[in-house]
């Protein structure tokens, strides 16, 4: 018989400093008897002004940078292994990995590739697109002002994994964004059921639709939408919004090693609120 291997993957995004979120989220954890493997945090994690983003002074950003590693201390006893993404109410020096290992934990993957498990490989893009109602842009996005900004990095980061041949056949991929695509229900704000607010990307929408990317990529996790927690399909690929931890919300999603091509797939997904008195 073949040897099966799975991975209970913890997904927690949009934290903005609410660290008793984690602390709670541990302690439902142990409640429950889970163990995880690998905790997957989609960005947000400290909550500078959008106002401050682009023009915040030395001061304000090495304090908001330092409130973003104090909520990853918090993440780091939930698994062995810790990656995630910058968000657009992250410190601008948070898109920087330069120098950075990719076998410490936490880890940054903004921008990066990192084997996590044999076959399985993690993409990371930080960052948020505009938001956009009927139309009009309601808010900036950070640090990406356009949609093409964006595309630009996503092209940087994704051609030399799909378009060198890098992966093998048997590869799965997990893909973390900060910003979740467009034209998916996990990415359109209703607070006004009236008039939706649009945050997705247009191009990583194109990108997941390419014939590549739906061979390898199973599963993109993000977060920025906060009322917007849910899961949807783009072809072979499915998408994850587990709404904002600051809120109570994460997910957990297990992966099931198999002899298919890819050699992973996902096998359950729970979406979980926490409570007063977790």
């Amino acid at each position: 018989m073949q040897h099966s291997q799975q991975l209970l993957i913890l997904h927690a995004s949009d934290v903005h400093i609410a660290s008793h979120r984690v602390y709670q989220m541990s302690r439902w954890l142990r409640k429950n008897n889970l163990k995880v493997d690998i905790a997957l945090v989609s960005g947000d994690l400290a909550d500078m002004p959008l106002e401050l983003c682009h023009s915040a002074p030395p001061e304000e950003t090495r304090d908001q940078h330092m409130l973003l590693d104090k909520v990853l201390e918090e993440f780091s006893p939930l698994a062995s292994k810790v990656y995630y993404v910058p968000g657009n109410h992250d410190a601008i020096t948070t898109f920087s990995t330069e120098g950075q290992d990719t076998d410490t934990s936490p880890c940054n993957v903004h921008m990066r590739r990192v084997t996590i498990a044999p076959n399985l490989e993690l993409l990371g893009l930080g960052g948020s697109v505009p938001g956009f109602r009927k139309g009009q842009k309601v808010w900036d996005g950070f640090p990406y002002l356009t949609d093409q900004e964006y595309s630009d990095d996503l092209s940087q980061l994704l051609d030399p994994v799909f378009g060198t041949q890098t992966l093998k056949e048997t590869d799965a991929v997990i893909f973390m964004t900060h910003s979740g695509p467009e034209h998916c229900s996990t990415t359109i704000s209703h607070v006004d059921p009236r008039s939706p607010i649009i945050c997705g990307s247009q191009s990583l929408y194109t990108a997941l639709c390419k014939e590549e990317l739906q061979h390898h990529v199973i599963l993109n996790v993000h977060g920025h939408t906060h009322e917007a927690s849910g899961q949807v399909t783009i072809g072979n690929t499915t998408v994850i919004n587990p709404g904002a931890l600051m809120d109570g919300n994460f997910g957990l999603y297990t992966l099931q090693q198999t002899n298919k091509i890819p050699g992973w797939r996902l096998s359950s997904v729970s979406l979980h609120k926490l409570s007063d008195e977790d």
